[in-house]
């Protein structure tokens, strides 16, 4: 281990699983590196926001994400964000949920969203057997429907996640 890592090397380093018991120079090095955890110099310095609490934040936002998604509607802002933009169908059940939560919902514009199957089109069989768009007020049976992606009107609020 000391070939490849030892002190002969100018500025040679050796992990402490490497380090031998005749190697003294190493072993000091390692042994106080190992004893002094690292404690910030001064107990009144900046100490930013911890990895638990930014996971803890993450965590809510997922959570919420979740929540939201499963009645209908969709979390547009960054994960995180303050306020939190949702996206939900004119008519949504969405909002009033938010609000028996306990959060101040406010309307934040309008906007337009991309929603599969928005779009249902019926066809029937013609004398020649080529299908022909269903017509208001036809006695034919329908041969059948197919459904397609349409751009729909959704409606944007924002809250703040307390």
């Amino acid at each position: 281990a000391t070939a490849l890592f030892g002190s002969a090397r100018p500025g040679g380093f050796a992990p402490p699983s490497y380090t031998t018991s005749g190697d003294t120079t190493l072993s000091t090095r390692f042994s106080t590196y190992r004893q002094s955890p690292m404690k910030p110099k001064d107990e009144t310095c900046y100490i930013p926001m911890g990895v638990a609490e930014k996971k803890s934040r993450l965590e809510r936002f997922a959570d919420l994400n979740r929540w939201v998604t499963a009645r209908g509607g969709w979390i547009v802002s960054l994960p995180g964000a303050d306020p939190v933009i949702v996206e939900c169908l004119p008519g949504s059940f969405l909002v009033d949920a938010l609000t028996e939560a306990g959060h101040e919902v406010s309307p934040a514009g309008e906007g337009e969203r991309i929603i599969p199957g928005q779009i249902v089109q019926r066809f029937v069989r013609a004398s020649d057997g080529a299908f022909e768009p269903l017509t208001l007020g036809s006695t034919k049976t329908m041969a059948m429907t197919v459904t397609n992606a349409g751009v729909t009107r959704v409606m944007r609020y924002n809250f703040n996640l307390v």
